[in-house]
């Protein structure tokens, strides 16, 4: 009966552990953009930034590990997304077969803290918000971003084919 009885401790606690393990995108989301011009041509590298903006957080300078208005720039998917942290042997895997990865595509991925913000006193979370900001010589297109467009990359929030860019058409 011991036996019988330890062994399934056993079973328990390694089904357990094995439970425990998440994917290495955990908490991580990405926002992807594809930028063209008026004719549907492609833009494929960037002259000046292309910018992800905070907007409306009066509490940013209280934000646990992301403090104040953020304020990142948008990569080419190789440098935002394959190379980042130790993702690339799955990052690769899972945007193999996704129409994000073709030029044109730029992206940022956010870590939990810069896509919620968490209050200082622990218990008090919300949501960030966000436009993107595409400078062209004098002239600055604001798009607004869409919470639905914030893809969380963990895998079981389904594959990455779901992820779909935020096509902007640019005057230049």
């Amino acid at each position: 009966m011991n036996k019988t009885l330890s062994f399934l401790l056993i079973a328990f606690l390694f089904a357990c552990k094995v439970n425990a393990q998440h994917c290495p995108f955990d908490g991580s989301s990405m926002i992807v953009i594809k930028l063209m011009d008026k004719k549907g041509k492609v833009i494929s590298s960037l002259k000046e930034p292309v910018i992800l903006a905070e907007i409306n957080n009066p509490k940013a300078d209280s934000c646990s590990y992301a403090k104040g208005l953020l304020s990142i720039p948008f990569e080419n998917l190789n440098k935002a997304l394959i190379n980042k942290y130790d993702w690339a042997s799955w990052a690769k895997k899972y945007s193999a077969n996704c129409s994000f990865m073709k030029p044109g595509h730029f992206a940022v991925v956010l870590g939990q803290a810069q896509e919620t913000c968490m209050l200082e006193n622990g218990n008090d979370y919300q949501k960030r918000t966000f436009e993107i900001r595409v400078k062209r010589g004098d002239k600055t297109t604001i798009v607004n971003l869409p919470e639905e467009k914030v893809y969380h990359l963990c895998t079981d929030a389904g594959p990455w084919t779901r992820i779909k860019p935020i096509e902007i058409v640019l005057d230049k």
